[in-house]
């Protein structure tokens, strides 16, 4: 009987000490957190050349603006769920009639020259936008031409608004260029100007060097926020998206800031090892409808504006064509920004209802083509048919041939025609 005991209390020690380890094992792989390091280069490839390093400039170039991102800061940035928060300006009022903005800068930024910023460099960051030489965006002028800016003191701006402006708050995410820089360089001439190629900011990161080939990218010893876990970022250019994955394939760079959607497939099978991070880029793709051609009445009807949507299967789109690569859109608000409302109204694929819609709408037809498509509608003599235009990427000339196919099927007729971007 003792010799019996023994054993289970051999068994048992031996049970506690291999629930030990395992408790020990999953200890260590849940509760370990993994520490990036420090130091190194950060090697990637981007699609295109550099023109105007320049927050004013840059609007209409993606390599232009990657690069901003990092040089450059505005008095507030876009945190991860699209709010605006404070950058350059520690906090700023709003006055009761939503008409007044005061901004309060930091003290402790300063330029990559190690020049103090102040609100000269605001001041005149604004009044280049103003300026009717300004050669940058359009929307841009447009909006801040409306805008008073005035300097209250080193580290306080004023912002006069002539109506209240919601939105107002997202554009004070641009830029601010230097002033002891830039101060004597008319607008007309900004483009030209050398600072374009080797710019001086404030941000993350300042520029060693600039070439046609590569950028070189160094941290900013005197960035007034936590510093960067790399010491350099190297971006290669190259012609176009292809070109960057054969780079990456051949070990030229370590990453790239996208792969298109044609080439998601064969890019994760050549690749074992390819990381893949996805974001929501803040763009959409949209149909406009001609509401003024008297040729085209029927666009002013609601209910066939709405068969239009009912009949259009997105998700299909956005899996087939866009190889999963998009979301559908309900408004032309971001989902998780500040302006976006969760109630807003859905239109789910539905080409009953959307045919139901066009009948109720007078819009007749009582034959169906051999493809199993009904024949085009109408109404007082006129067809439901129009031209759908598009450029000529061969991705947007997919979306448009599969959607015109989809709208033909509850007898809509829309023919297809590229023009050149």
């Amino acid at each position: 009987m003792s010799k019996h005991f023994r054993w289970q209390v051999i068994i048992t020690l031996l049970g506690i000490a291999l629930l030990g380890s395992l408790l020990a094992y999953l200890t260590l792989a849940f509760a370990t957190i993994i520490v990036p390091g420090t130091g190194g280069t950060y090697v990637e490839g981007l699609a295109g050349n550099p023109q105007y390093i320049n927050p004013i400039l840059c609007q209409y170039n993606q390599v232009d603006r990657d690069l901003c991102s990092l040089i450059f800061n505005g008095l507030t940035r876009l945190n991860e769920r699209g709010e605006v928060v404070p950058d350059l300006a520690e906090r700023w009022e709003i006055s009761d009639d939503g008409l007044v903005y005061t901004f309060h800068l930091r003290h402790d930024v300063l330029w990559h020259d190690e020049v103090p910023f102040s609100a000269d460099d605001v001041v005149f960051t604004v009044r280049a936008m103003q300026d009717p030489a300004y050669r940058g965006a359009s929307y841009l002028a447009e909006l801040w031409r409306d805008v008073e800016v005035a300097k209250v003191n080193s580290h306080t701006v004023k912002f006069i608004l002539r109506e209240p402006f919601a939105p107002f708050l997202y554009h004070t995410t641009i830029g601010i260029l230097p002033a002891h820089l830039l101060a004597a360089v008319p607008a007309e001439s900004l483009p030209n100007d050398p600072f374009n190629r080797h710019p001086i900011g404030t941000g993350l990161f300042k520029v060693e060097e600039v070439s046609a080939k590569q950028a070189l990218l160094q941290a900013n010893p005197f960035f007034y926020g936590p510093q960067p876990y790399l010491n350099k970022i190297e971006f290669r250019f190259y012609p176009d998206h292809e070109s960057v994955l054969s780079a990456y394939e051949r070990g030229e760079v370590q990453g790239t800031s996208r792969i298109l959607p044609e080439d998601l497939p064969e890019a994760v099978e050549a690749n074992s090892g390819l990381q893949l991070f996805s974001a929501r880029l803040p763009g959409y793709a949209l149909i406009f409808l001609n509401l003024k051609d008297p040729e085209l009445p029927f666009f002013q009807d609601k209910l066939v504006r709405q068969a239009l949507l009912y009949a259009v299967d997105r998700q299909e789109l956005v899996d087939r064509v866009l190889k999963g690569q998009g979301l559908v859109a309900h408004s032309p608000i971001l989902p998780e920004t500040w302006a976006y409302a969760n109630g807003v109204v859905r239109y789910e694929y539905n080409p009953e209802r959307a045919r139901d819609l066009l009948d109720e709408a007078g819009w007749r037809n009582p034959t169906t083509n051999r493809e199993g498509n009904e024949s085009v509608r109408e109404k007082a003599e006129v067809k439901l048919a129009f031209t759908l235009l598009t450029d000529d990427d061969p991705l947007h000339v997919e979306l448009a041939e599969e959607i015109a196919r989809q709208w033909e099927a509850i007898g809509v007729k829309a023919t297809l025609r590229t023009v050149g971007s």
